[in-house]
């Protein structure tokens, strides 16, 4: 079940190119730090059903790092989610995701993602991204979907 949570102590921007053509662009940001699987996820919706959520599976965040994109993985992996449209939604099967600023006590991060994204039709998408982020929330959710922000 995704649960929808307005991002209401992060601003920051996510800017990311999809297929080499289209461009993504919003403010309306979160970083979400999910305690009930030990990640966290750097999202943004830029409206109209379409949002792009990517994950980072550990707690310890380690800055310069790159986490391998596993959709299935444990600690230490990452994962991304896009939502073209509300009937369209595409799952993370390679690339990286880099955190090249991440700071807990000023709740302060920067993401780069370079990943390829497929649905369930085998339609592939790659995704470059870039997010910075200020200001974490916490989620306590007892399912592991993604929080659609």
């Amino acid at each position: 079940m995704m649960t929808n949570k307005e991002g209401k102590n992060t601003s920051g921007h996510l800017k990311a190119t999809i297929t080499g053509e289209e461009v993504f662009y919003s403010e309306k940001v979160r970083v979400l730090q999910r305690l009930e699987d030990g990640s966290y996820q750097f999202d943004a919706d830029k409206g109209d059903g379409e949002w792009l959520a990517l994950v980072v599976r550990t707690l310890n965040v380690e800055v310069g790092k790159s986490y391998k994109i596993d959709r299935f993985g444990g600690e230490g992996t990452a994962n991304a989610v896009y939502y073209a449209s509300y009937e369209s939604s595409y799952n993370g099967i390679l690339g990286e995701v880099k955190v090249t600023k991440f700071d807990q006590l000023s709740q302060t991060a920067v993401v780069e993602a370079n990943v390829s994204v497929v649905n369930d039709a085998d339609k592939k998408k790659k995704i470059e991204a870039k997010g910075s982020f200020e200001g974490f929330e916490v989620s306590m959710l007892q399912g592991l979907d993604f929080c659609k922000p």
